[in-house]
This record gives C-alpha cells, structure tokens and sequence, in this order.
C-alpha cells in the first residue's frame, strides 16, 4: 500500500513538471518574423521594364513618326548615337545604339531589328490592321545588360485590330507581344533572369484625336496612355522560377506624359557664349496597376504600382514608388530605374 502510494505521488509530481514545461515553453512562443524580402519584386519589375521599354521603342519605329518626347532619342551631351532606320523594300525598321545616352536615363547599345515582311501589302504601320512584326536583339545592352532573345526565337508583335475598317473612337488599339529573353549581369551571374512572356498593350486613350487622329495618321505616343495585361514566367537569380500575373481589371500604366525626373542633366552649348541649360528626361515609370507575383517558397506577394488604390487621375501616381503586400502587410518600395 505504502509503494502504491509513494508511485502515485510520483506520478502526480510528474504530471506538474510536465505541466510546468509546457507552460514554460508557452511563454517563450513569440511572433514569426515578418516577411520583408522586397528584392525579388523589384527584379520582375525590372525584367517587365525591360520588356516594356523593347516594346516602347518598336512602338515609335513602326509609327515612322519623329517624335521629340522618345525616350530613345539620345541626349545633347550623349557620346554615341541613335541611329533609326526604315527599310520600305526589306519592310525592316533598324534602331543603332552606340554607347549612347538615352533621354530616359539608359545608356543602350547594339541593336534592334524588327522585320514587318510577313504583314498584309497594306499594312505597313504599328497602328495598321494585320500588322506584324518579328524583333530580333543584336549585341543589344542596356546599362551594361545584355537582353537578348532565347535561343533562334525572336519577339512577336501582332495588332489586334478586329478589322480593317475599326473605328477608332470606338475601339481601342492593341496589340500582342510573346516572347523568351535573357538578361545576362555584366558583372555577378546571380542576377542573370530568364523572362517568357505573353502580353497585351492597350492604346487607353486611342480615340483621343490628338492621340490619334485617323487610321491613316501616326500615334503620337508622347500623348499616349497605356497599359499592359498578361503573365511573366522564367527564373530570377539565375535558378528561382516565377510567375508574374497581372490584374486584369488593373492592368500596369504607363503614360509619356508621366516624368518624375523633370531632368537628367545639364548641358553646356557647343558655341559661344557657351550657354548652360537643364536637359529635359523622358523617364516614364509604371504608374498604375497590380500583379501577383508567386516565386520560389516565399509567400505569395501583391506588387501596386503608383498609390496602392487605382485613382482617377492618373497622373497623380507619376512616381517610380510603389507596395507590396505580403500576408496583408504593404510595404513601401522604389523600383529600380537603372539598371545595375
């Protein structure tokens, strides 16, 4: 009897310190550290920049139209030119860098070939019905990164205008763009980002006359507002697969109005008396729009360009800022605008 009971006492004094110990390891429970991993988010806004800027520049060659807001035209103090050139019996529109400083801030070399050869006769312009266009990158860099096609692909742009007669006041224009590219680091190969992408680019403000005025006539893209839809998949630093998506009913702005850095520099006159003047910049960011974006075992995150709420006036976001939301937490970032 007397071993039954010294057993039962310890077994209740067991109990307790069990007991004591969950306890105790209770208290030292504390909060799972936050996700604060930004540095993915702004590699696939750059990757989408990238694609959007390759897009931008074919957009102003297949319009055959000199437009001084281009943010491709080479600033008054740039080493290397820009030399575009239109082909009428080839149907190939050719775009040369040459270390050259560009009004948005990049400085590009190489080139970019875009072949419009398999569209209809009729279609000789961005803008025209049946329009089609194959974009091959050659030695193309852009602040020292190469961006070059994937394998023997080559960019495809196609316009998606529903027929030869649309109305422009009714419908506006946009176009596909599908593609595989690289971009290759110049200096730490953990960067290097591999994009294949399946978008579409919408003229918002096609029936703007002063936009564009007729099916005949050029689009003025320095009038422009345009947003892009669709899906971004590949590999960051190097290995780490992605799936970007962009909000359908949010899809990403840009709009050449929209230049948060009134200047890129100072210019000094060629002649006497050698005057000094500000050097306008054509440096247009993502202003609007949402995209989910999913990579590696990270939470999947919500990436808001401009205000994290759409707002009417667009303009109001022209900054290179925006959030991210992770596990319902935003957070605040600055996207990279050069590219290092």
């Amino acid at each position: 009897m007397k071993m039954k009971k010294i057993a039962l006492s310890f077994s209740i004094l067991a109990a307790v310190v069990l007991f004591a110990a969950n306890c105790k390891k209770k208290e030292k429970n504390v909060a799972p550290e936050p996700d604060l991993e930004l540095q993915s988010a702004k590699d696939v806004t750059f990757a989408m920049q990238a694609i959007s800027d390759i897009d931008i520049l074919c957009g102003f060659l297949g319009e055959n139209k000199a437009d001084i807001a281009s943010p491709f035209l080479k600033t008054a103090t740039s080493v290397g030119p820009y030399t575009p050139q239109r082909d009428t019996t080839k149907r190939i529109v050719i775009a040369g860098f040459n270390n050259t400083t560009c009004l948005d801030g990049h400085v590009r070399n190489g080139s970019v070939f875009m072949y419009f050869d398999n569209s209809p006769i009729t279609a000789n312009y961005y803008r025209d019905f049946g329009y089609k266009a194959r974009v091959s990158l050659v030695n193309y860099r852009v602040d020292d990164w190469k961006i070059n096609t994937t394998g023997f692909s080559q960019i495809n742009i196609e316009n998606l205008a529903p027929a030869a007669n649309y109305d422009p006041k009714t419908t506006n224009l946009s176009w596909r763009i599908i593609g595989d590219i690289t971009l290759t680091h110049p200096t730490d190969s953990n960067k290097n980002m591999h994009v294949n992408f399946n978008l579409v680019k919408t003229l918002l403000n096609t029936a703007t006359p002063t936009v564009f005025p007729s099916r005949t006539s050029a689009i003025t893209w320095s009038l422009a507002l345009i947003d892009y839809k669709g899906v971004l998949k590949g590999e960051t630093s190097r290995i780490v697969p992605f799936t970007y998506s962009i909000n359908p009913s949010e899809g990403i702005a840009r709009t050449f109005s929209c230049t948060p850095d009134k200047v890129y520099g100072i210019g000094v006159s060629a002649v006497p008396p050698n005057t000094v003047s500000a050097q306008a910049s054509a440096y247009h960011p993502f202003i609007n729009g949402t995209a989910s974006f999913t990579t590696a075992a990270l939470y999947p995150r919500v990436i808001h360009y401009g205000q994290e709420e759409r707002v009417e006036n667009i303009d109001a976001n022209c900054d290179n800022a925006g959030t991210v939301t992770i596990k319902g937490i935003s957070y605040p970032i600055d996207f990279i605008k050069v590219y290092k």
